[in-house]
């Protein structure tokens, strides 16, 4: 998710503010444990912030994407670390702003203020549905749940998917066990799906 185009010509106006670096594909922008000091705006490339589970297997946060912002939930908190590793995925350059330089902007920019309002807003909301996909007892709940949402927030049956490997990533679930539910699912007239798409058929 994204700032909307006019704040973005914001940050963009305003870029003296901002320090501006360039990542290398699967190089590592923060660690997991690193105080947040700044503000990140994605300005070209992907960016993930991913973690480990005790048993050493990979768990997906959050990709972000050109225009999407990070640390915006820990910039301001008294525990503000990174619960996650933050890792460009592919080449891609960031803007950081520190604290300071950010009140700056925010107090002389209502606009961006009230979109750096909503980014928090939308940001605890896409915890909140994390934690309930989490919360699904079965792969079926959680695949289902996650595309009920999407078709809520897109106002569409057809959700488009990236790729299942990013899919099974978001889910926390194998990629193998995402194919069989998915192939069982469509069976059973749940759902049906292409490369690119899955439609949703009949709600549970």
């Amino acid at each position: 998710m994204g700032y909307r185009e006019a704040t973005m010509n914001v940050f963009k106006n305003h870029l003296s503010f901002f320090t501006i670096k360039k990542y290398k594909a699967k190089s590592v922008i923060f660690t997991e444990g690193t105080e947040c000091k700044c503000l990140g705006v994605v300005l070209k490339g992907e960016v993930e912030i991913s973690t480990t589970t005790f048993l050493q297997k990979e768990f997906s946060i959050k990709i972000l994407t050109p225009d999407a912002i990070f640390g915006e939930n820990l910039l301001f908190s008294d525990g503000g670390f990174y619960l996650g590793h933050v890792i460009s995925k592919t080449d891609s350059e960031i803007a950081l702003i520190g604290k300071a330089d950010l009140l700056k902007l925010l107090s002389n920019n209502p606009a961006l203020l009230e979109d750096y309002l909503r980014e928090l807003s939308e940001s605890h909301l896409q915890l909140q549905q994390k934690i309930k996909i989490l919360s699904q007892k079965s792969v079926a709940e959680k695949i289902m749940f996650h595309l009920g949402e999407c078709s809520k927030k897109i106002h569409s049956l057809r959700i488009p998917v990236k790729s299942k490997e990013r899919l099974a990533a978001y889910l926390n679930i194998p990629r193998p066990s995402l194919s069989r539910e998915l192939i069982s699912l469509k069976n059973q007239g749940m759902i049906d799906y292409d490369r690119h798409f899955i439609t949703i058929l009949k709600n549970q």
